[in-house]
C-alpha cells in the first residue's frame, strides 16, 4: 500500500467440499474479473472490506457485470472447519452477502460464526447464522501487505483516506 510498485495478496481457497456455495461465487466473480480495477476502501477495525462498483468493471458491456449482475452469495453457508481467524477471507452477512468480501484482521470466530444475540429493539435473543469463511492468505509477503493496508488512515465511517487498488484478480492453480 504505501509502495508504487503493485503488491500481490495470494489466496488460497477453501475446498469445494468445504465451502461449495460460496468459492464458486468467488471463482466467478474472479473469472468475470469483478475484482479488477476495484478497492478495499473501509477499514472497519476488525476487518478490510473490498466492495465490486459494477458501473466500473469489465469493459464488456455485455458481461453480467456491466448490466449489475454481480455474482453473490445466494445463502448463508458457514463451516466449522473454516472459521474466521485472522487472515481469513469471508463474505458479509446480509443484506449485502458475497457481493462485497472482506480479509478478517483478527480472530472473528465470536462475531461471524452462527449464534444467538439479543435484538437490540426487543431485547429478544435472535439466531444469527455465520457468514461464509472462504479463503486463507497463507504466505508471509501476503501477510506483510495485508498488516500495510492494516495501518493506513481511516477516516469517517471506516473509509480509507487512501484506498487499495485490486489492479487484477487472477487464478494460479
Amino acid at each position: 500500500p504505501t509502495s508504487k510498485h503493485p503488491q500481490f495478496i495470494k489466496l488460497e481457497l477453501a475446498s469445494l467440499d468445504l465451502m461449495p456455495h460460496a468459492v464458486s461465487t468467488f471463482l466467478e466473480q474472479v473469472e468475470l474479473k469483478l475484482w479488477d480495477g476495484q478497492t478495499f476502501d473501509v477499514h472497519a477495525g476488525h476487518v478490510l472490506l473490498a466492495r465490486p462498483d459494477p458501473t466500473t468493471t469489465n469493459n464488456d458491456d455485455s458481461s453480467d457485470a456491466a448490466k449489475g449482475e454481480v455474482p453473490t452469495v445466494m445463502f448463508a453457508e458457514y463451516n466449522e472447519n473454516y472459521p474466521h481467524e485472522k487472515y481469513t477471507v469471508g463474505f458479509p452477512g446480509r443484506p449485502n452477502a458475497g457481493q462485497d468480501f472482506y480479509i478478517n484482521l483478527q480472530s472473528n470466530v465470536a462475531h461471524h460464526s452462527p449464534r444467538f444475540d439479543r435484538d437490540t429493539s426487543t431485547g429478544e435473543e435472535q439466531f444469527i447464522e455465520g457468514e461464509p469463511c472462504f479463503g486463507k492468505i497463507i504466505d508471509a509477503h501476503s501477510r506483510l501487505v495485508v498488516d500495510e493496508m492494516d495501518k493506513l488512515g481511516v477516516g469517517k465511517e471506516g473509509i480509507l483516506e487512501k484506498k487499495v487498488v485490486i489492479v487484477s484478480a487472477r487464478l494460479i492453480g
